[in-house]
């Protein structure tokens, strides 16, 4: 028989979704932590997700998603979470420093969609975590809890 502080311990690892053997914890609640949690989590698992920060910050630059990462994110059904903070640009052009001249241009928009199934993405780190975030927000299955550090294993 489990003695009352055990119970008190399974009680609350029961409470936070802890207590199953399919539950999978995730430490970081980043762009890696989150599009993890919800892969395992279409899997069938039940996802706790620690976060250390107390609420989501908005570090980072921009971030170029080719055709394989917006693939990812469909699979993920993250995509139209992010779509509205993405944009497609149409080419990318290498110029030359020193003046300017274009050196090599490289078609993307409609051509790039077309020959790979999805388009070519520009988007800032903050707004791909917040498309994924949402779309956590809409998983039961995934807990994610901020101000959390995971010291041990």
């Amino acid at each position: 028989m489990p003695s009352p502080a055990a119970k008190t311990e399974m009680a609350l690892k029961s409470e936070m979704g802890l207590g199953g053997r399919d539950t999978i914890h995730i430490a970081g609640g980043g762009i890696a932590g989150l599009a993890c949690g919800l892969a395992l989590a279409r899997a069938g698992f039940s996802i706790s997700i620690w976060e250390r920060t107390a609420e989501p910050s908005e570090a980072g630059a921009g971030l170029q998603l080719g055709p394989n990462a917006v693939h990812a994110l469909r699979s993920l059904d993250a995509a139209e979470d992010v779509r509205p903070f993405a944009v497609a640009p149409q080419a990318l052009t290498m110029r030359r420093a020193r003046d300017g001249r274009v050196l090599a241009r490289m078609p993307l928009g409609a051509e790039i969609a077309a020959r790979h199934g999805a388009p070519y993405w520009v988007v800032h780190r903050a707004d791909l975590r917040a498309g994924l975030l949402a779309r956590v927000a809409r998983e039961p299955s995934i807990h994610l809890h901020y101000d959390a550090e995971v010291i041990a294993a």
